[in-house]
């Protein structure tokens, strides 16, 4: 019983953190008269992947973002599935390299990430743990 909570409840944050806001963006608007604005707004991560399929022409870079965002698509929704399924290898392999692109992003553009951003590290981060301590027999995911 405990382990399908377990699942349903990081699954769940998972799928709702992708449509947190993730990315400040930032929007300054120039009048002629010397006046100006400053405005911002969230986007959500899901948007980023969206973004995608509507680029006039795909670069290499895009499709290394593109696969990344995949990635932590991927590693959100069925990391604790893996987990589920006792694949701890497999789930350790996703939650480290899912962890090492937010590492990556919180490096170059600490300052305008959302919360969403934040529970997105911080699901990876327990799961994280919890695989390590179940894989090591600290921790029983039966008896969670």
């Amino acid at each position: 019983m405990y382990k399908k909570a377990f699942f349903v409840i990081f699954s769940l944050v998972g799928f709702i953190s992708l449509f947190l806001p993730f990315n400040k963006v930032i929007i300054i608007s120039c009048a002629l008269d010397g006046g100006g604005s400053t405005d911002y707004y969230y986007d959500p991560f899901i948007k980023y992947l969206v973004e995608f399929f509507t680029f006039q022409s795909i670069t290499f870079l895009d499709v290394f973002e593109f696969l990344a965002f995949i990635l932590i698509i991927f590693s959100l929704l069925i990391t604790p599935l893996f987990l589920f399924y006792n694949r701890k290898k497999i789930s350790l392999l996703l939650i480290v390299l899912t962890l090492g692109l937010m590492i990556i992003s919180l490096y170059n553009s600490y300052d305008s990430l959302g919360y969403g951003y934040y529970i997105i590290f911080l699901q990876q981060s327990v799961l994280l743990v919890l695989t390590i301590l179940s894989k090591n027999k600290i921790l029983h995911l039966q008896k969670l």
